[in-house]
């Protein structure tokens, strides 16, 4: 890779960024072959470190939150569904309402009809707290997008939308939880 390159492209009426051919020749030139993967999950984990940090002021981690978050959506769904949503195995989705459920922030109650599922709903202490973490999570967002322009901020969401459409199109089987952000479950 030379070096930096600027794309000074633009966004057409569909939300596809548009390069002009000049800027695709320096992409061409200046994109590596491989690293993509380390870049976003590089971006991932500076994402979950910030949001970590605001989170703590309310002892709450981003699974913690991620869990709750799908609860203000949907209270009282079994604890398979939600681990699905969330997009976790179901034991680590296990130590985590085991985590929230010591804070009595959830409650696990069997289900009547089907013994074998477990179904989990908030607590009042869990919905009040959908304000205060939801701020957290858009603080989170405001710190990531500093650096960018609104325009550039809808190309990276545009980008990166097409991006999952992209491996998810060529990959393997999707999971439960791009199924359920393909329905429209996911925010």
């Amino acid at each position: 890779m030379r070096g930096a390159a600027c794309f000074c492209g633009g966004l057409d009426g569909e939300g596809t960024l548009e390069l002009r051919a000049t800027d695709r020749e320096e992409a061409r030139e200046n994109v590596p072959e491989i690293g993509l993967g380390l870049l976003l999950r590089s971006a991932n984990q500076a994402f979950g470190d910030a949001i970590n940090a605001n989170l703590a002021a309310f002892g709450v981690t981003r699974g913690q939150f991620n869990h709750l978050r799908r609860l203000w959506e949907r209270d009282g769904m079994s604890s398979s569904e939600l681990s699905a949503l969330v997009g976790v195995k179901k034991a680590t989705s296990t130590s985590i309402l085991d985590s929230l459920e010591s804070k009595k922030l959830i409650r696990r109650v069997r289900n009547d009809p089907d013994r074998r599922k477990v179904n989990v709903f908030l607590t009042e202490a869990g919905r009040a707290l959908e304000q205060d973490l939801t701020e957290c999570a858009k603080q989170a967002n405001r710190q990531a997008a500093r650096h960018f322009s609104e325009a550039e901020m809808l190309a990276l969401y545009s980008l990166l939308r097409r991006l999952v459409k992209s491996l998810r199109e060529s990959g393997p089987e999707p999971s439960a939880a791009a199924e359920a952000e393909r329905s429209g479950h996911v925010a």
